[in-house]
């Protein structure tokens, strides 16, 4: 089992290496390993995911989406999902 301190350690260095742009919307299916980013305004739509047709999870502005191949990462992702998660940045 990973340490916890290491885990969100990590996950924060992913979401502050990301260049994002605040008006698209990241979604992904974590079945699929697919990710997609959508304009703001339709953020509050059910995005599907055009392999599965499962709902795609709103992961937030800060995603950064893992390389399809990164099991580890992908796995940390499903857990965040099950845990409704989301990359999103606070206000300083």
């Amino acid at each position: 089992m990973m340490d916890r301190r290491k885990f969100f350690t990590e996950v924060l260095a992913t979401l502050f290496e990301n260049k994002f742009n605040p008006n698209t919307i990241n979604f992904a299916c974590s079945q699929c390993r697919l990710a997609s980013r959508q304009h703001v305004s339709i953020s509050s739509a059910q995005i599907v995911c055009p392999n599965c047709a499962h709902p795609m999870h709103n992961m937030g502005i800060g995603f950064v989406v893992p390389k399809l191949t990164d099991n580890q990462k992908w796995q940390k992702i499903e857990l965040l999902v099950q845990h409704d998660f989301s990359f999103e940045l606070l206000p300083a």
